[in-house]
């Protein structure tokens, strides 16, 4: 390991405590919210993060600048507030040496990035992940809200994952997902993916949590809503082209696929490697159950900027729309085919016919 590394995670160590992130917390004189007073199935509040990455010259303005996103959220009434994927990683600069970390990962040529990248999760795992999880468990317990705070590397049983966690209002950890598709760079850097898809029974309904390119699959989606899932808190980092509406081809279209609400956050900045992350956040849910009934309840600007979005999700009139007997019907194609509907179905053969 670089020896610049080494020493950037001794020093971590003892510059960024557990104590010290929650006194920063502290300082921010955070008045506890009453939004988990009152919970009606026909309108959960939930908010989607759009987080911009930045440069901090210190741990208060991190943990100043992560709250605003939550406080933003928590005013408008949000009970749910959803982080992108790498929120491990949002703490970077204030690794000591920061510079030298910053400079060996812009450095690196292509091919040499996931291996470079590989070396800062090694080096400083253990930093990311206490401030990651004594953050955001804080955060949660200040406003009294849940937090699915979006993704973090972290090693189990000898093996790379990017895992997700999901804080509840007393700030205990309530559930973890691990992604089920690495990227190929993150494969690259022995990553190996999830095998479960984990629902949370909470007070607001059952709540799944995926990250990253799991939403190019239905699978997950599909397991999330046969497990019991109202919605889904998606965490997303995209490093491709600039596309508006690829969520629409993705999350949108799984939302509709399997008849949940999905909550999707989102990065956006240049990351330290000195790509550009390209996303926006959104809300999104099955046509019947969104008004205009096209699945788009909220959109962030894709502007690459900092926001939040916010909705009501009524998981009522989404149980409503799927149910075939509450539902309603085409009147035109009742009217045109209505007595092909009203048929009785042909009867398969007696055995041995």
């Amino acid at each position: 390991m670089d020896m610049s590394l080494q020493m950037s995670a001794f020093l971590a160590s003892i510059t960024v405590t557990q104590k010290k992130i929650q006194k920063a917390v502290e300082s921010l004189g955070i008045q506890r919210s009453s939004n988990m007073g009152f919970i009606d199935r026909r309108a959960v509040k939930v908010a989607a993060v759009q987080y911009e990455l930045k440069t901090y010259e210190n741990l208060r303005d991190y943990v100043a600048d992560v709250n605003e996103y939550v406080e933003e959220a928590v005013k408008g009434g949000a009970q749910l507030v959803v982080f992108p994927e790498g929120m491990g990683f949002s703490s970077l600069s204030l690794v000591p040496l920061y510079s030298s970390v910053r400079n060996r990962l812009k450095g690196a040529v292509q091919e040499e990035k996931a291996e470079a990248m590989e070396e800062v999760s090694d080096a400083l795992i253990d930093y990311f992940y206490e401030v990651y999880s004594t953050l955001f468990s804080q955060l949660a317990a200040a406003h009294r809200v849940y937090i699915a705070a979006g993704s973090i590397y972290l090693y189990e049983d000898d093996a790379l994952r990017n895992r997700a966690f999901l804080y509840d209002p007393s700030g205990k950890e309530v559930i973890w997902q691990d992604k089920l598709f690495p990227s190929g760079e993150e494969l690259d850097m022995g990553m190996v993916g999830g095998e479960t898809v984990q629902v949370a029974e909470t007070p607001l309904g059952g709540l799944a949590m995926l990250v990253g390119q799991d939403d190019e699959y239905c699978e997950p989606f599909k397991i999330a809503s046969l497990s019991g899932a109202d919605m889904v808190a998606f965490s997303a980092a995209y490093r491709g082209r600039p596309d508006k509406f690829r969520s629409m081809g993705t999350i949108a279209a799984r939302a509709f696929e399997w008849g949940v609400f999905c909550v999707r956050s989102a990065m956006v900045g240049r990351y330290v490697t000195g790509e550009r992350l390209n996303d926006h956040a959104g809300i999104y849910g099955p046509y019947p159950s969104a008004k205009g009934e096209h699945g788009v309840i909220a959109e962030a600007p894709a502007d690459g900027k900092g926001h939040v979005v916010s909705a009501r999700l009524d998981f009522q009139r989404l149980q409503d729309a799927l149910d075939g007997y509450n539902s309603y019907s085409n009147e035109t194609i009742l009217k045109r085919y209505g007595e092909i509907f009203g048929q009785d179905a042909i009867p398969f053969p007696a055995p041995g016919r």
